[in-house]
Formats: structure tokens, sequence, C-alpha cells
């Protein structure tokens, strides 16, 4: 690959693929789904890439954004923008972390970020598309560095969807915002109410022994 030898760079990947698979070691996958892909994509070969990153998605689902986001370069490669855009608002959709910044620099690099603020601000309208939308459009106003913005779409995100993810987002705005109690509360709601990865659990943790405790007043 450094050499510029794409296609036998794929081929390479692909034998560890299949040894790795062969010998159970599962653990090497993704990121060898990734060089395989990538490979293909600096080979000019966009349609072997979008089967690669088709096998990606049903082997290493966790890593669906980082697969959404290839299928979209892919899907450029073969000029078809549409199916592009499309590939990576899934990956925006499927990325539960606390700021998918690889997404939405892709968007930004093809200039859809307008175009993908007008979608999501559509489905506002749509019940089951709601909540998602409004933690889309937040992520976008981050990304714009709109905080005032960006608090008052998490927080009717977690009214829309109260779990521990858009609460733990919501209580990383407030800290951002310098509005310390209220991002220890979230942080709070957002440990109690679960369903965090182990190193945001972590991550939650920290933050609540790091911000100061308001004084209460007389």
């Amino acid at each position: 690959m450094r050499a510029g030898n794409y296609e036998e760079g794929a081929e390479a990947y692909r034998s560890a693929l299949r040894l790795a698979e062969a010998g159970g070691l599962l653990s090497t996958r993704p990121i060898l789904y990734r060089g395989l892909s990538e490979s293909q994509l600096s080979a000019r070969n966009p349609d072997a890439a979008l089967r690669t990153l088709e096998r990606a998605l049903q082997d290493e689902p966790q890593a669906a954004p980082l697969w959404h986001r290839l299928r979209g370069e892919a899907y450029f490669s073969k000029r078809d923008p549409g199916a592009a855009e499309a590939a990576l608002r899934q990956g925006l959709d499927s990325d539960i972390g606390q700021y998918p910044i690889d997404i939405l620099n892709a968007m930004a690099a093809r200039n859809l970020l307008a175009r993908v603020t007008a979608a999501y601000t559509a489905e506002l309208k749509t019940p089951t598309r709601r909540a998602q939308a409004l933690v889309a459009l937040a992520h976008l106003a981050q990304y714009e560095g709109n905080l005032a913005k960006e608090v008052g779409l998490r927080e009717q995100a977690k009214e829309a969807q109260p779990d521990g993810v858009n609460w733990l987002l919501l209580a990383n705005a407030y800290e951002r915002a310098g509005r310390t109690a209220d991002a220890r509360a979230a942080y709070a709601q957002a440990l109690q109410l679960g369903g965090l990865p182990e190193p945001a659990r972590e991550n939650v943790r920290s933050r609540l022994q790091a911000l100061p405790v308001q004084p209460s007043k007389p």
C-alpha cells in the first residue's frame, strides 16, 4: 500500500482476512476489513469495496459508522452522490458516540452540511424519526460551533428519547456551556439510566469527580 501497489495490497488484505477467520483471530477483522476496503478504493475498484463493506457491516456491526463512511467514499467514486449522501447519513445515524467527527468531516468535504441539515430538519415532523433527527441536528450544530443551538437540540433529544446516551451528550454540552450544576445532574442521570459502554461509564464517573459541587444557597 505505501508503495502504491493497491491491487497487491488488496490481495494481501484478503489473504490476511481469510487466515484471521480460519485461525479464530476475529479481533483483527475490523482492521483487515478497513485495510481491504481502503486499498480497493485506492485501486479505483469501488464495487469491490462496496462488497467488502457489506460483509463488514454483517460481521462487525459495532463499527457501522466507519463502514458507512467508507461506503460513502465508494459511491462518490462511482459518481453516485445520492447514494453517497444516504450512506453518510446512515453513518451519522448509527454513531452513538459523543461526537462523530469523521462522518461530519466527510460531509463537510463534499459540501453536504446544508443539505443534510435541511433533510434532518424536515424529519422533525416525522414521529418515528424525530429523536434521531434531533441528535443529528445537535451534532451538526456542535460541528458548526453553535453551542446555544446544540444545547437546545440536545434538551429536546433527551425528551424525545430519554436514554443514557442522550443524557450524556446533553451533560457534555452543558459542561462546555459552563453550566456546571446542570452538567453534574445530567451526568448522574446518564449513569442512572445506563445503556452506556464501559468507556463512556468511566468517562461519566471521572467527570462527576472532576466537576465541583455547587454550594447550596441559604
